[in-house]
Order: structure tokens, then sequence, then C-alpha cells
């Protein structure tokens, strides 16, 4: 096992995620309400193209917040359903405006969506989404969501979408980790051992390591009841599996590492 020494060397200030400010993210809860109350409605008039959404008037410029460099930024939200595309939004920023595409057959619960608007925002914010030259540059990296294996690593570590899957990731993190209470040191500890385990041992297997089963808690936005555990417990084997596609390129691994000490 690699040791805590180790681990902590990786861990700098200099490293930060991408921020979308909370009071942009906040603004999810009304949509996601509203898109709820109107589903069927809503999903007839969408349609299944996603390069050409349903945008309700209400969502006409509806997400307002600044993009890396300071350029102020107004982001729509459209609606599209298909059952049978890559996963539950896309950003678009080809077009005269930047609009948050939400896929409606993908609709679960605020939480996922919560998670999913902030997903994407850090897309509209990140430059490189954005230029094309660098787009050309990297795009064998893939960009694409796939059920193939070596497509789905390259799009986990694909620049985008490490900025953009370590955002919410972290946050959940920091966040779960900062009301622990007097449990701090004790899962903290965890979530550094299961860290260095993924990259020496598997995915697989920490996950079936009973000592790591309390962590899956501090990988949701949920409250910490019984009802909630398989949600917790799947979307903890999912973060865990982004994150050991992740420690394959030590350099992006490192890179992680340095992202959560820094909130941590």
């Amino acid at each position: 096992m690699i040791k805590l020494a180790d681990i902590l060397k990786e861990i700098s200030l200099e490293e930060k995620i991408v921020k979308v400010p909370q009071e942009v993210i906040a603004k999810g809860k009304e949509a996601f309400n509203y898109i709820d109350s109107n589903l069927e409605k809503l999903k007839s008039k969408a349609g299944d193209n996603y390069d050409a959404p349903y945008v309700d008037p209400k969502f006409k410029d509806y997400f307002k917040l600044k993009d890396l460099k300071g350029n102020d930024l107004s982001v729509s939200l459209g609606m599209y359903n298909d059952p049978k595309d890559a996963g539950a939004a896309r950003m678009d920023t080809r077009g005269t405006e930047d609009i948050l595409l939400v896929n409606l057959a993908f609709l679960r619960d605020y939480d996922d969506f919560e998670d999913t608007i902030e997903h994407e925002l850090v897309h509209a914010m990140d430059p490189k989404v954005r230029d094309m030259h660098i787009h050309a540059k990297i795009s064998d990296k893939g960009t694409e969501p796939s059920s193939d294996d070596a497509t789905m690593t390259k799009y986990a570590k694909s620049p985008w979408e490490f900025d953009a899957f370590t955002a919410p990731l972290i946050n959940k993190l920091s966040k779960n980790l900062k009301n622990t209470g007097t449990n701090r040191k004790a899962y903290q500890q965890l979530l550094i051992s299961i860290f260095s385990d993924i990259r020496t041992k598997g995915a697989d297997t920490v996950l079936q390591d009973d000592k790591y089963a309390p962590l899956a808690w501090m990988f949701t936005k949920k409250e910490w009841k019984e009802e909630n555990w398989d949600a917790a417990w799947t979307e903890f084997a999912a973060e865990i599996d982004k994150i050991r596609r992740w420690a394959t390129k030590p350099t992006l691994y490192k890179q992680f590492l340095k992202r959560l000490g820094t909130e941590l």
C-alpha cells in the first residue's frame, strides 16, 4: 500500500477545481421542479434531437455567470427526450447561444440533476471547450461517453471532462467531510486509504472491501438514511469507476489529488 506520506506529498495548493457559483447552481432547483411537474408535456414538445432542443421562454438565458477568462456568459436551458442517447445532458457552445441540453429521458431526482447542471456549466466556463485549435489537437482523447470500456476511459480522461467531473465530485467530498464532526479524521483517513488502494489494487477490490462501505455516503448529496443506501452506493461505485480510470495516468491522478487536497 502506498504510504500516507507519499499521498500527502502529492497534495498542494496549486491546483483548483472549476467552481460554478453556488447561486447559479441553485437556480437549477426551480428548473427541476418545473420540468418534473410538467414532464410528459415537455417530452412531447422536446422531441428526440438534441440539435433542435425545446427552449421554454422561461429558460432563455437562464444561467448567468462568467467564464474562466472573466467574460460574461448567458446559458439557456434546453430540453430533448432521447432514451438512446449517451447520457443525461449536453453543453452546446457551437451555435449563436450557449444551451445546456437536458435529456428528459434520464431525469431522476434533484440531487442527480444538480450534479448534471454543475458538470455542464463547468463546460460552459471552460475556454478549452470553445477553442477549436485545442479541441482538434486533443479530440482523439474522446468526447462522448460509451459502453465500451476503452472509449469511456478516453472520455473520462479528456481534459474538458476531467475538469467537469472533478468539480461536483470534490465539492461533495468536501461538504460531506465537513459534516462528519468528530468522525472527520476517520473519514479523511479512509479517503486517503481508498485513493491509494485504487491505484494499486483497482476499483473492484476496494468496492468489495467492507471497511470502505461507509464512504458511500461521502460521494452523494442524499440524506444519510437507510432508504437512500442503494442510490448512495450506485453513486459511490460510479465515482470510483471514474477515479480508477484517472489512476491509470499518473500525472492526471496527481492532478486529481492536488485538487482534492486544495478543497479538503
